[in-house]
């Protein structure tokens, strides 16, 4: 047996399939495990992950598959083949899951720096510390200087998560808000490194080389917590940088409230999505700064900054209201474009259709279908027609209860009805031959099950989930 054979199997094979993931996770985001242990088995996430079949994720990682093939299906289903579009979710997903663990092994790496240096030992870790390129510290430093603190608006893209940390090691004090796992996650990072030698944590400053030391001055804020408006406040008056994920779409009131929301088109869709990095700087006539953060390579990206955003002052209440919506649509109108040109690349696929508004789509769903009689249906049968799900329309995932469709345009899921799942009446639908009159012959002689055959092809048809030829 090879080597590469051995550490493949060794490891993992008391591991079910569908636990190896976050077997891995648990592993680079523990901060008390030395790096040296990590350094094996980091290199074992990236071999099990590239040797990730389709299969293995369409089945045992639904969590991830659906929503993601879901989305794609209903933005780029005009556009691209479901083959196609499968590929692209199989990319965005194994990208997603190498970007994170990536990341947490980096900065495992980057505090082991810090951990030597405190104890007066070299580290035995060759770590970079700056791995985004095409920093200017030189306009951060501008728009600090009004006085009003900044807001870095960022998105779930690419190389992100680099960001508020080299912010940091550039010498910029900056507080983060994230959701709650993520917060978790980072106060045990900074845990791990102990107190300060001199019991003040490092002052920001305008250093021209990164300092590992320097990780100090990031600080996360649970965007869940109902203190964490009050914390990017005060932050910003002490002039501190604001760091925020503008796509997070959650707050105090969790995901799924329903304060400071603005709706926006996105992707072809409506959306209802958080306002606050607007909301803070009309009211605190701080600048936002929009950055994306494109992945060029392993633990690298380009960073391209946008025009800031320059809140005008005095604003009136309904002035600022105005501001409030047109900044928020023009994050997210530059979030779409990269989001099309590198879709593998945006981390929000899994997400957005909790963010789009269902009943307006709906409605608009609704007024476009037609009428259609199980009378109809049957003479189209006899006539020879047969009857295909509509692949633009439809998302056919697998799920543990069976084949389920999605309504791309609604939302709402169907599967087959309790008397036609021994026949699987949408899989037969699904299939490149479709539903004839033949195959409802050769299933059932009864009449019934004929007439409801007809009545089911007439609601799908209606709701335009499936057409006949």
């Amino acid at each position: 047996m090879s080597t590469s054979a051995e550490l493949i199997q060794d490891p993992l094979a008391e591991i079910a399939e569908e636990r190896r993931l976050q077997y891995f996770r648990n592993l680079l985001k523990d901060f008390k495990k030395e790096v040296s242990t990590k350094v094996e088995r980091f290199a074992l996430f990236r071999e099990w992950l590239d040797q990730l079949s389709d299969d293995v994720i369409t089945r045992s990682y639904q969590e991830h598959y659906n929503p993601t093939y879901l989305n794609l299906l209903s933005v780029f289903g005009a556009e691209l083949p479901p083959e196609d579009i499968h590929v692209l979710a199989i990319k965005s997903i194994k990208a997603k899951l190498w970007n994170e663990c990536e990341y947490y092994f980096h900065l495992s790496q980057l505090l082991d720096v810090v951990k030597s240096r405190q104890n007066g030992k070299r580290s035995a870790t060759d770590h970079i510390l700056i791995r985004l390129k095409g920093w200017d510290s030189g306009l951060i430093h501008s728009l600090l200087q009004r006085g009003r603190g900044l807001l870095i608006c960022s998105f779930r893209f690419g190389a992100v998560r680099y960001l508020p940390s080299e912010t940091a090691l550039l010498g910029f004090s900056l507080l983060e808000a994230v959701n709650k796992p993520t917060h978790e996650t980072m106060q045990a990072a900074f845990a791990s490194l102990g107190p300060c030698s001199n019991g003040e944590p490092p002052a920001s400053s305008e250093a021209s080389h990164p300092q590992p030391e320097n990780i100090r001055l990031l600080r996360t804020v649970n965007a869940e917590d109902e203190r964490c408006t009050v914390e990017i406040v005060n932050a910003l008056k002490r002039h501190e940088i604001i760091g925020l994920c503008i796509e997070g779409n959650t707050g105090s009131d969790g995901p799924w409230g329903d304060t400071s929301r603005s709706t926006i088109r996105f992707l072809g869709h409506s959306i209802s999505a958080k306002n606050g990095a607007a909301r803070l700087a009309a009211a605190l006539g701080a600048p936002i700064l929009p950055v994306m953060a494109l992945k060029d390579g392993d633990a690298s990206g380009q960073l391209v900054f946008s025009e800031p955003i320059i809140p005008p002052a005095g604003l009136k209440r309904s002035a600022n209201e105005e501001f409030v919506e047109a900044t928020m649509q023009s994050l997210y109108t530059l979030l779409e474009r990269y989001v099309r040109q590198y879709p593998e690349q945006w981390e929000g696929w899994s997400a957005l259709h909790r963010w789009r508004l269902h009943e307006a789509e709906a409605a608009a769903s609704d007024q476009a279908s037609g009428n259609t009689s199980p009378q109809e249906i049957a003479a189209l049968l006899r006539a020879g027609r047969r009857f295909r799900v509509n692949q633009r329309r439809v998302a056919q995932l697998h799920t543990k209860a069976g084949l389920t469709w999605v309504d791309l345009n609604t939302l709402k899921g169907f599967q087959s009805p309790k008397w036609a799942e021994r026949e699987n009446v949408l899989a037969v639908l699904s299939e490149p031959q479709g539903l004839d009159l033949n195959w409802i012959n050769n299933s059932s002689h009864d009449r019934d099950w004929q007439e409801k055959i007809c009545l089911l092809l007439a609601h799908l048809q209606q709701s335009g989930l499936i057409a006949s030829s």
